[in-house]
Formats: C-alpha cells, structure tokens, sequence
C-alpha cells in the first residue's frame, strides 16, 4: 500500500475473509512488526517483471516496522474474483472455492508521517490526533 500512495503502480484491493461494513471510511495501513517478507518478495517480483516497479522499490518500505505509514478510502466492498488479481496480487481458485474473500477496494491513498502504532489483524481505532499526511 505504501508504495502505491507514494504513486507506484501496486496492490489496489486489500482481500479480507470478512466484509467490510464502513465503505467510504478511511483506514490506517500499518507496516507490521514481523515482515511477511516471502509474500512481500512475491509481490516484487510480480511488479518488477510487469514493469510496474524498479527492482528497489520495496527496499525503503522493508525497513518500515510497527509504524502507520499510509491512509486509504475503502470506496468498495464486493466478493473476489479472479479478474482482481492484477489489483490484489492475489487469487487461489481452490481456497476462495473454500472460503470466499471479499475484495476491499481502495482509492486516495495518501503517504502519512510515519507515527508508532501496532496494528492488527481486526481493527483498532487510531486517534486522528496522530494521523498526519505527509506532503512532501
């Protein structure tokens, strides 16, 4: 998500297991303590070999940890499907036969001065006392 806010060409739908009831609502996207760093080299090599990105892309957003790093609209809420996969970066037929996903669409993403915060897998309310974009 980072990565896109700043403007690069990435993962525009966030794929939950649950719904998300709020849309047009922001949230916080916070940069976890224990990198997912086989899912993030994934992600890399997909964008690298799409020319979306540069190879260094994701170096600067690798060493982000425990912090807030971006705020997104969720402007949409619907089941997943596999024409999604370009914008989620991901699809497994056999799992989402399963489980069904739902696909969180996002839009204005905006950079914001990193600040600490542990996120998680639910939600949690940030205070927008914190919430700072960062505009330069």
């Amino acid at each position: 998500m980072l990565l896109w806010a700043q403007g690069l060409p990435g993962k525009s739908i966030e794929t939950r297991k649950h719904r998300f009831l709020h849309v047009g609502a922001d949230v916080v996207i916070c940069a976890g303590m224990l990198a997912q760093v086989v899912d993030v080299m994934r992600m890399r090599r997909q964008l690298v070999r799409a020319g979306s990105v540069p190879p260094n892309a994701f170096d600067a957003a690798m060493r982000l940890r425990g912090v807030a790093v971006a705020l997104v609209r969720v402007v949409d809420c619907r089941p997943l499907t596999a024409a999604d996969y370009p914008r989620s970066l991901w699809w497994d037929e056999a799992e989402n036969a399963r489980e069904p996903r739902w696909a969180w669409v996002l839009g204005e993403p905006r950079v914001l001065k990193p600040f600490a915060w542990r996120g998680s897998q639910g939600y949690s309310r940030v205070p927008r006392s914190l919430v700072e974009v960062d505009r330069g």
